[in-house]
């Protein structure tokens, strides 16, 4: 399995300078928590300039309007969310 590191500089040998990459939050883990998490693997290893894009969970609640807020700040900067407009279900 490649990290940030493996991945950008397999990118960057390809010609390719910028990656995004699309933060999966776990069920029930909020946005934030996710974004930091993949924030962290990301930051020290990348090889080129990157991104990333929130998935949204398939089920929203009235929390998720207060976190897409704050990822949408000028903190965090997020400006792309991903939403499954056909999810799997969970077996």
């Amino acid at each position: 399995m490649d990290d940030f590191y493996q991945g950008t500089k397999a990118a960057v040998s390809g010609g390719t300078t910028f990656v995004i990459d699309c933060v999966v939050p776990e069920k029930e883990e909020s946005l934030v928590v996710a974004y930091n998490k993949w924030r962290g693997w990301a930051d020290e290893k990348v090889c080129c300039d990157y991104a990333l894009r929130v998935a949204l969970p398939p089920h929203l609640t009235s929390d998720l309007k207060e976190e897409i807020e704050v990822l949408t700040s000028s903190e965090f900067g997020v400006n792309t969310l991903f939403f499954d407009m056909c999810p799997k279900e969970d077996k």
